[in-house]
C-alpha cells in the first residue's frame, strides 16, 4: 500500500475556513440578488469570481478526502465539499440560461454554412 503524504493540518483548516467563506460570500450575494429582483454588474462579477473558484476547490476537496488519513480533517472536508455542492447548485440553478422558444411553422435552420466566393468577400474587411 501506498504511503499517503502527510498533511499541515493548521494549514488545511486555514484553507478550508478560506474556503467556507468564499462558499458562504457566494451565497449571500446571491440570496442579496434574489430579494433585490437582481443584482449590479458588480455582484455579479463577484458570484462569478466565487463560483469559479467553488467549483476548482470542490474536486480538490474530493481527492484530498481520499488522501488525508485523519478523521477529524475528513469530517471537515467532508461538511465542506457537501456546503460546496450546495451553494453551487443554487448557484446554477439561479444563473440558468434561458431555454431556447420552441419553434412554429416550417422553418428549418440552415445545415449548409459555406460561402461562395461573393459573400466571402463581404465579410472580409476593407484592403
Amino acid at each position: 500500500q501506498e504511503a499517503r503524504p502527510a498533511f499541515d493540518a493548521g494549514k488545511l483548516m486555514e484553507d478550508l475556513e478560506q474556503v467556507t467563506t468564499e462558499a458562504t460570500l457566494l451565497c449571500e450575494i446571491l440570496d442579496a440578488a434574489t430579494q433585490s429582483g437582481g443584482g449590479g454588474e458588480e455582484s455579479v462579477k463577484m458570484s462569478q469570481e466565487l463560483a469559479r473558484n467553488c467549483n476548482i476547490y470542490q474536486p480538490r476537496i474530493v481527492t484530498l478526502m481520499e488522501q488525508v488519513q485523519d478523521d477529524d480533517l475528513v469530517v471537515k472536508l467532508l461538511s465542506v465539499n457537501e456546503e460546496l455542492l450546495r451553494v453551487l447548485d443554487i448557484y446554477k440553478s439561479r444563473n440558468r440560461p434561458p431555454a431556447h422558444p420552441v419553434q412554429t411553422g416550417s422553418y428549418t435552420p440552415p445545415t449548409d454554412f459555406s460561402i461562395g466566393a461573393q459573400e466571402a468577400h463581404r465579410l472580409s474587411p476593407p484592403p
